[in-house]
């Protein structure tokens, strides 16, 4: 590979977790996206707009502050903090957040195939077991990933399934709704809470529980996508409760005839009443269910994305940001082919690529490499310093810039930069850009972002100079100018 030597070091803003809020209004927000009439939703406190920029929409998610607790604006903060940290293909992806004095206003992924729960209760819509191996292998894989990093969702149902677009081909899940999930260091929680049908037996009996209540709920709805009816039903609370604690799913019924043994036992291993008895997402993810359904994987990495990440050269922190707001704004169907490869050399289901996975996965293709050619490619591609690849700092160094921008989306990522609306990107707007994603810039690091970018000397960096470093203009065009 020709990396061998000392290990570069590459300058990375530090995680900050105090500046992921913008101050703002809804005026600033329409400033930056178009919002459309009508609603995509209604709460109890607010509703929820669709947004675009560009050719990418979004979904803006508003919530009054009139009649919330500071217990409830704390909460609210906490699923801020929480989504910041995820970074899985399954799991809604979150934008941005304004407040005032008001409102808090949520900028996430836009979702427009509805919740799994509309397609459960359509008459046109039936699931084939090979159908649900598919939804519950991602259902499962993301849920590894919050547990990796210590979340616990608390509320997974059919609602709170969404499906990327309307088409019944190869479409994703997103995991949503993380208002009552809960980061600890493996601590007992106690909190009665989720929704009734789906809650798990231990968080009903006051003795404290762990992540094991996702489980119980996956199961749940892998019950119901297999047999479309609720494994543990009653005509009022108590009697729900009482046969969730008391009883164990039927399988009796016709339907269950036709679905597999390795079906039914997993179902069976996520709804063990003893929580340290269950089954994990990782165990439930190596089950005989998926390999059967779904049939032996491609393990191999594919040659483009060997060569992408051998020859990744490390960005400055501007454009890194850049390349995290662009893969914001791509749709899902432009980045299938390198989620795909993504998730082959994710083994461990964590929803990230240690030295060790790289590793293995280019071994698997019969290339060469040594410790220090995968350090070299972890260093360079790791933009949170963490020694692991992340699924946006891989899209961000697998994919090219120059293939998928348009002039619109280059514009609008220039936009995003641009807080001020002045026409070229300044200091404060490049520590207000960092700091908003949840991390923190020093003055030095600007100054070598500015070194590096500000080709004509003036202190800011103009559209041009913002083309040049996203690949989309020459330098010499720029030089041509200034001679």
């Amino acid at each position: 590979m020709g990396c061998c030597g000392s290990i570069k070091h590459v300058n990375r803003p530090r995680l900050q977790k105090s500046k992921m809020i913008r101050t703002g209004s809804f005026k600033q927000i329409r400033e930056k996206y178009t919002i459309h009439p009508r609603f995509l939703g209604t709460g109890t406190y607010g509703k929820v707009f669709l947004g675009s920029t560009g050719a990418s929409k979004v979904a803006i998610k508003t919530l009054s502050k009139k009649n919330l607790t500071e217990l409830e604006i704390t909460a609210i903060k906490d699923e801020i903090r929480i989504l910041q940290s995820l970074d899985h293909p399954n799991i809604i992806r979150y934008h941005e957040t304004y407040e005032n004095e008001k409102f808090f206003y949520l900028v996430m992924e836009y979702c427009e195939g509805g919740e799994l729960f509309e397609k459960l209760t359509s008459k046109e819509s039936k699931f084939t077991e090979q159908d649900a191996a598919k939804i519950m292998k991602k259902l499962f894989h993301a849920i590894s990933h919050c547990h990796s990093h210590g979340i616990t969702h608390r509320d997974l149902k059919p609602e709170n399934v969404m499906f990327n677009k309307k088409s019944d081909g190869n479409t994703e899940v997103k995991i949503i709704d993380f208002g009552i999930s809960q980061q600890n260091k493996g601590e007992k929680m106690n909190v009665v809470c989720g929704t009734p049908y789906y809650v798990a037996p231990e968080v009903l009996d006051n003795s404290g529980y762990g992540n094991q209540c996702d489980i119980w709920s996956l199961g749940v709805i892998m019950y119901i996508l297999l047999s479309g009816y609720l494994p543990f039903y009653g005509s009022n609370l108590a009697e729900i409760y009482e046969k969730i604690v008391e009883n164990e799913p039927n399988f009796s019924k016709e339907c269950w005839k036709t679905i597999s043994e390795e079906a039914i036992g997993l179902i069976k291993k996520c709804l063990h009443k003893e929580p340290e008895k269950r089954i994990s997402a990782v165990q439930a993810l190596k089950s005989k269910w998926f390999s059967k359904i779904e049939g032996k994987e491609t393990n191999q990495l594919s040659n483009e994305v060997f060569e992408s990440l051998k020859t990744y050269e490390a960005n400055s922190i501007l454009k890194k940001e850049a390349m995290n707001v662009l893969i914001n704004m791509l749709k899902d169907d432009e980045i299938e082919d390198l989620r795909e490869e993504f998730r082959k050399m994710d083994k461990d289901y964590t929803g990230t690529i240690s030295a060790q996975e790289l590793e293995d996965s280019i071994r698997r293709m019969g290339k060469d490499i040594t410790a220090n050619e995968i350090k070299e490619i972890i260093a360079k591609v790791d933009y949170l310093g963490n020694g692991k690849i992340n699924y946006s700092e891989f899209l961000s160094a697998t994919i090219s810039a120059q293939n998928v921008l348009t002039s619109e989306m280059l514009y609008a990522l220039f936009k995003h930069f641009d807080t001020d609306s002045s026409g070229a990107i300044s200091r404060d707007n490049i520590q207000e850009a960092i700091e908003k994603s949840g991390r923190i810039i020093s003055s030095s690091e600007i100054d070598l972002v500015l070194k590096e970018h500000d080709i004509e000397k003036t202190g800011k960096i103009s559209f041009d100079e913002f083309k040049v470093m996203m690949g989309m203009l020459k330098v010499e065009e720029i030089q041509k100018t200034l001679a």
